[in-house]
C-alpha cells in the first residue's frame, strides 16, 4: 500500500508541475508580449521624434516674415477733406496718397477725426485703410474739425481714441493733419 500512495503522490505532483510550468510559460509569453508591444511603441516614438525633428529644423531654416523696409521719405498727401461737423451720423469721404515710398500698399492707413478727442476712422473694428499700388488710398470718416492720416506698418495697432497723435518711428513712418474744409 505504501507502493500505491507514493505512485499516487508521484502522479498528483507530477500534474501539478506540469500546471506550474504551464503558468509559468504563459506568464513568459506574456511578458514577451508586452515587451515587444512596448518596442513598436517605442519605434514608433522613435519615428515620431525624427519627424518633428525634421520639422523644426526645416522651421529654423524658414526666413522671417518680410519687414516693410524702413522710408524716410514718406509722405502723405490729402486729395478730398471732409467738412467740418460731428456726431454718430455725420459722414464724408477722405481720400489721398502716399508718395516717396516703394511699394506702398504693403502699408496701411489709419485716419482719425478729431472733436473733443481723435477717434480712429472709419470704425474703431475695422481702423485700416489699405493703400493701393499707386499710393493712392481712401474711405469714408466721421465729420470731425481735423483730419489726421498716419502711414504705418502692418504690425500697428492703433488706438480707439487718443488725445495726441502718434509721433513717427519703428511702426509709424508718417503722420500728417489738416483741418476740416469750411
Amino acid at each position: 500500500m505504501a507502493e500505491n500512495n507514493h505512485s499516487l503522490f508521484c502522479n498528483f505532483s507530477h500534474k501539478w508541475c506540469i500546471a506550474i510550468i504551464v503558468l509559468l510559460l504563459s506568464l513568459v509569453l506574456s511578458e514577451l508580449f508586452l515587451i515587444v508591444r512596448l518596442e513598436a511603441q517605442v519605434d514608433r516614438l522613435t519615428s515620431e521624434k525624427a519627424t518633428l525633428e525634421k520639422a523644426l529644423e526645416d522651421c529654423r531654416k524658414q526666413p522671417p516674415p518680410i519687414q516693410p523696409p524702413a522710408v524716410a521719405n514718406a509722405e502723405i498727401k490729402f486729395d478730398q477733406i471732409p467738412p467740418r461737423g460731428g456726431g454718430a451720423g455725420s459722414r464724408g469721404d477722405i481720400s489721398g496718397k502716399v508718395v516717396g515710398v516703394e511699394n506702398p500698399n504693403i502699408y496701411k492707413m489709419v485716419i482719425y477725426a478729431q472733436t473733443d478727442h481723435w477717434y480712429v476712422q472709419p470704425l474703431a473694428d475695422a481702423p485700416f485703410t489699405e493703400i493701393q499700388r499707386d499710393g493712392k488710398w481712401s474711405n469714408w470718416t466721421h465729420l470731425g474739425d481735423n483730419y489726421a492720416a498716419i502711414l504705418v506698418t502692418p504690425s500697428y495697432q492703433p488706438s480707439a481714441v487718443i488725445d495726441a497723435l502718434p509721433v513717427t518711428g519703428e511702426e509709424v513712418l508718417a503722420v500728417v493733419t489738416v483741418p476740416a474744409v469750411k
